[in-house]
This record gives C-alpha cells, structure tokens and sequence, in this order.
C-alpha cells in the first residue's frame, strides 16, 4: 500500500496493457471519414486531482492522455486512483464525426504480491485545443496469499488540453485553478499527462499529479508521481521543490527517492522540468536497482 500522508509523493508501480479497437461501421463512414480528416490532431494530457483534505491517492484523482490523429484514431492513457489501487489503463478508440470518443475493456496485470483485472470505461470529447469527458474503473485484486478484495474508482470528469507551452504575464495564478498538459515523455505516441492545482488564494502550487517513465537497470516503470504540499509561487512566477523519501515494501525492500520540480506559472499557463531518481534496497542494505527519469520537460495550461 502507498503512504497517503500529505508532504509525500508516492510511485504506484502498474504495468498494464490494454487494446480495444472500436472500427466505424455502417453507412455513415465516408461523411465520418470527411469529418475526421478536419478533426484537430496532437497531443492532450490532463485528468483531475480532487482537494484537501481528502487524498490525492483517493478516487477523484485521474490522469489521462491522448494523442489524435486527423484519421480520427485515439490513444488513451488512463490512471484511476482507488482506496486501495491505482488503474492503469491504455487503449485505442475511434473518434466520430462530433469529436466523441468511447473505450471500454478489461485489462489483465500480475505483479509479485498479486494478480489484478481491471475493467474500465473512458468516453470524452475532443474539440480544438481542449478535450473533456468521463472515466471509471473497477480493479479486482487477488494477492499470493489469495485473499481477493475490490477497488472501485467511481465515475469522475476529466479534462485534457493540447498546450501550446504559452504562460503569459508571470506571477501567481487563478485562485483555485486547475491546469492541464503533458510531459515529454510518451508511451507509444501519447504524452504522459500532468495535472497541476493552485491553492484556494492561487499563490502556491498545492498538488500535482503527473506520471512518468522510470527507467531502471532492469526494466521500465510506468508510475504515478504526486506533489501534495504548499510550493509557494513567486513574484516571478517560479516554482521549485525538492523531496527525498524512503518507503517501506514487501521483503525488507526499500525504495529511495529524489524527485525534483521546478518551472514557472503565468496567466496563460506554465510550464517547466521535473525528474525522479530512486534506488531499491534490501534487507542486506545493498542497492539491487537504479531508476531514473532523467530530466523530464512539461507544460500545461487553464
């Protein structure tokens, strides 16, 4: 189980893997076809990230990307957060005539301490620069010890952007704002989306939500990184926060991290660089792993 104090930032390690193809059938395709073909196309990110005090770990809080394509095809990313386990979610869907798109499946994942079976169900709507919709999950959770338990994420609205990585005049922002991009990194074609919200008065940066590539000695982990204390926002609109943690895991394992973020707020937006570096310890006390992000560029907007 993640550590769900404030002033922590956690990594839910899931690899999942999911495909649905929705094809468009019946006689509307070629006016679909036409439609589409003027559709936007890029790269949106975003999702949402509920207040204080509740839990940034807690249903509420979603990440989704999206790359388009002017064919009307659709890659979804997809983080549910739950009580007691994070979904990821990736697929592919059709984009119809309006800008609406709709995914559902099952998604199959076994990590060390359990095996788990995730159905989901994303729908939204793309339209210019901006994209909105909905998403749920339900995540059936079976350990090695075979105990089962079930983590339901409820149905959440999402919003996405396509920054263009503007920011505008520097300085604190709108109190209470949330804003929405992406990271440079990807899986597949689509970015890793970013979630940012301000305080209630909009001078701090109060939580972030994004999710990451971390690429370890021996394999890439698809995580989940948050930021959930007061990063106060200068005059200039800088930002900049460093924190160093150290979890507990099955076995005597220990992870260590270092996760630094930086980068500027504005009336249009902000943008900036994050990284994560974290080794695993045993019992033993030597490190049997390295991962590292490297230096990762964002940006988001309103």
């Amino acid at each position: 189980m993640p550590l769900r104090r404030r002033d922590k930032v956690a990594f839910v390690f899931r690899l999942r893997r999911a495909l649905v193809l929705l094809p468009v059938l019946g006689a509307t395709v070629a006016m679909a076809a036409v439609a589409q073909s003027q559709a936007p196309a890029g790269d949106y990110g975003g999702g949402a990230i509920i207040p204080p005090p509740d839990s940034i770990f807690d249903a509420g809080n979603v990440s989704i990307g999206l790359h388009t394509t002017s064919d009307g095809k659709v890659q979804v990313l997809g983080y549910m957060g739950a009580k007691c386990q994070t979904a990821f979610i990736r697929a592919s869907a059709t984009r119809r005539a309006d800008g609406s798109f709709s995914v559902a499946g099952t998604a199959h994942a076994t990590t060390p301490a359990a095996s788990l079976i995730t159905k989901y169900e994303i729908s939204g709507t793309v339209a210019g620069a901006e994209a909105h919709g909905t998403a749920k999950a339900t995540t059936k959770v079976k350990s090695s010890g075979g105990t089962t338990r079930e983590c339901d994420s409820g149905s959440h609205d999402w919003q996405a952007r396509r920054p263009g990585g503007a920011i505008g005049t520097p300085g604190p922002g709108t109190a209470g704002a949330q804003l929405y991009g992406t990271t440079s990194q990807r899986i597949g074609k689509t970015h890793q989306p970013i979630v940012l919200r301000l305080s209630a008065d909009g001078t701090k940066l109060r939580r972030v939500l994004y999710t990451l590539n971390n690429r370890c000695s021996q394999a890439t982990l698809h995580e989940r990184g948050v930021i959930d204390r007061n990063v106060k926002i200068a005059g200039n609109g800088k930002v900049s926060n460093v924190l160093k943690t150290t979890q507990k895991t099955t076995g005597g394992v220990r992870s260590r991290s270092v996760q630094r973020f930086s980068g500027k707020v504005g009336s249009e937006g902000a943008a900036g660089k994050l990284s994560v570096k974290s080794n695993f310890i045993n019992a033993s006390g030597h490190t049997f792993a390295s991962c590292s992000t490297g230096t990762v560029t964002w940006k988001a907007a309103p």
